[in-house]
């Protein structure tokens, strides 16, 4: 089975972990019919360091309990086993000052999900400000700065870009993935990321005084629709998968006109 994921971009505050942690529960549960009984949540930070063992599995009435005790305001919960394990995982995390609230929703399966029911969910009970698929491996590549880890995973490092990291005399030699086309980052609180399929809520074009028909213009062969309060952008049919030939130029395109960030391979 591979792995499929889906990243929800939201404004929010610490309680709406909850709400979070129920939207993506539920989407899993009533639309991919999983519901398995055990859930596990990762051991946190501050008052929920020392509450309970990590591998005792807990109800989701307790689930919810951790995630409000939770000091660092972040929670990982493995649905139907232990870690590597889990039939999914369900995160989130929100920045007690001001920032966007970042929700992850990754499962096993053999059939790509249909995520049209979680961000319309999402947008219904959460403050959407977009969200996307993507695959985790991809995610993983693209953002991979530990030399050795990358080229057990991914190949050989020596044309990747290299940075000394750290201060002295602790300073070591890591991978540049700061241009890369599939990574991931956050910007002074703006979560930033881009997708071949991308929801947007309405409030995302006015916080980064865009449009639509911008997108549509800026990216060729792109298309829109308007879905559930939402904009849907594909600019190809599958989750990209590369970094570099069409799907790299094609990423370039969003990052360039979204983000007016410059990324290359």
């Amino acid at each position: 089975m591979n792995r499929w994921a889906a990243r929800l971009v939201t404004e929010g505050s610490p309680p709406d972990l909850v709400s979070g942690w129920r939207v993506m529960r539920a989407f899993i549960e009533k639309q991919l019919g999983i519901s398995p009984s055990a859930n596990f949540i990762n051991v946190g930070r501050g008052r929920r360091s020392k509450f309970r063992e990590y591998d005792r599995p807990l109800t989701l009435d307790e689930i919810e309990e951790e995630i409000v005790l939770d000091d660092d305001c972040a929670f990982v919960v493995s649905v139907g086993d232990l870690h590597e394990k889990a039939i999914a995982r369900l995160a989130g995390s929100c920045q007690v000052e001001s920032g966007d609230s970042i929700f992850t929703l990754s499962l096993w399966s053999d059939r790509r999900a249909d995520w049209t029911p979680l961000v319309s969910m999402a947008n219904a009970v959460l403050d959407l400000i977009y969200g996307y698929p993507y695959l985790p491996f991809y995610a993983g590549w693209q953002s991979e700065t530990n030399i050795g880890r990358y080229e057990q995973c991914y190949g050989p490092a020596d044309s990747r870009p290299k940075v000394m990291s750290g201060f002295p005399p602790i300073e070591r030699l890591v991978i540049d993935t700061s241009l890369n086309p599939g990574r991931e980052f956050s910007d002074n609180g703006e979560f930033k990321g881009v997708a071949a399929e991308m929801w947007f809520a309405p409030r995302f074009w006015e916080r980064r005084e865009l449009s639509p028909a911008d997108v549509l213009l800026a990216v060729p062969g792109a298309t829109a629709e308007e879905i559930h309060g939402l904009t849907r952008i594909c600019s190809q049919e599958r989750e990209f998968d590369r970094p570099d030939g069409e799907q790299g130029e094609i990423q370039k395109a969003l990052w360039k006109v979204i983000f007016n960030r410059e990324v290359r391979w």
